[in-house]
């Protein structure tokens, strides 16, 4: 699990995302440890391939493992909101066949970009 906030660089305004796991790195279990340095190397090796083929990626900037333990990825800050926020606001808790739709095309168009770059 991981908390994700926005921090902004005071001499530029630029705007990033902090996505700060929730546990100290060394408490993780094998396989949750596994999958976070999974994420942070996926995320290396896309961060050399953006282009617009991978629009719906956001660009890596770099991570750091704080003094607590915790692993921190800084990521692109991508304005509005989380899939998971959205479809909690939908009174029924589901997204209309048209939405559902178009978000699969977006993950089909992602999958196929990563494929192509044997990912």
């Amino acid at each position: 699990m991981a908390v994700v906030s926005l921090a902004v660089l005071r001499s530029t305004g630029a705007r990033y995302a902090l996505k700060r796991s929730c546990y100290p790195v060394e408490r993780l279990d094998a396989s949750e440890r596994k999958r976070v340095l999974a994420e942070t190397q996926l995320l290396r090796e896309l961060a050399y391939h953006k282009d617009d083929t991978l629009r719906f990626i956001c660009r890596f900037h770099g991570c750091f493992e704080q003094d607590d333990g915790r692993m921190t990825l800084v990521l692109e800050f991508v304005q509005g909101e989380t899939l998971v926020k959205h479809l909690r606001a939908q009174t029924d808790g589901h997204c209309s066949m048209t939405e559902a739709r178009r978000y699969l095309k977006e993950c089909v168009h992602m999958l196929q970009a990563l494929h192509e770059l044997n990912i």
